[in-house]
């Protein structure tokens, strides 16, 4: 009986081997797209949380916003104009959410938040050198614009829009020449980023037509810009 089990555990072995060598033999690589979202996942950076509150409400007033978010640390808090809307942008510390516990948004409102990464840490990821200055920004009311930028991606693959978007992203370089701070609105799709700028209408429409070109042209792109002052 042992030499029979013997026997039987080597056959099974050398049926295993070939199995093995068999599967190796017309294994293919992994698909491009699905190695892309690994590499995402993988090697996302561990950077500061954002988020971004667009709050609007008829009831609502600046005052009630600043005592919303009084003592917490907000980056930029910024009214619409000609609506009853403002965007408050809040910085937190991965881990640590105690700064949220305790806000209270006006009531008559409606709330939308977004997490977010700053724009410099996109394009870091991106291996895009030169990127935007972290550090906050006080922004003057005269031509004050929020730019709100979806890509539509239509037509291209993840391989096309990474290397698309490492275009982009080389030609929004020149935002560190103005007054620009812009944020990557985390867990949509398709791809959109805010910006908060002082710039002249005609420069940002001349800018935005030019970085058109590198994701397929004006029609892939949907922007939304509003004049906003500091509250």
């Amino acid at each position: 009986m042992a030499v029979y089990s013997s026997l039987w555990l080597a056959m099974a072995a050398l049926v295993v081997t070939c199995v093995r060598a068999e599967l190796s033999a017309n294994s293919t690589a992994m698909p491009e797209e699905e190695a892309f979202v690994l590499d995402v996942i993988m090697d996302a950076p561990k950077e500061d949380v954002y988020f971004l509150f667009d709050i609007k409400g008829t009831q609502l007033t600046s005052n009630d916003v600043n005592k919303a978010f009084e003592g917490l640390p907000v980056l930029y808090k910024f009214k619409v104009v000609g609506g009853h809307r403002c965007v408050v942008v809040l910085r937190s510390v991965p881990g640590d959410r105690a700064a949220l516990r305790d806000l209270v948004i006006p009531q008559a409102t409606d709330v939308e938040v977004f997490m977010a990464e700053h724009f410099s840490d996109l394009l870091s990821y991106y291996d895009v050198l030169g990127k935007q200055d972290k550090e906050p920004l006080l922004l003057e009311d005269e031509n004050l614009y929020m730019s709100t930028i979806t890509i539509r991606e239509e037509g291209m693959n993840l391989t096309m829009f990474k290397n698309n978007l490492k275009e982009f992203f080389r030609a929004t370089l020149a935002a560190n020449f103005f007054d620009i701070r812009g944020f990557h609105l985390n867990g949509l799709l398709p791809f959109t980023f805010i910006s908060f700028m002082r710039i002249s209408p005609h420069r940002n429409d001349r800018a935005l037509i030019g970085m058109s070109d590198y994701v397929g042209g004006p029609y892939q792109m949907v922007i939304n810009t509003r004049p906003i002052v500091n509250i």
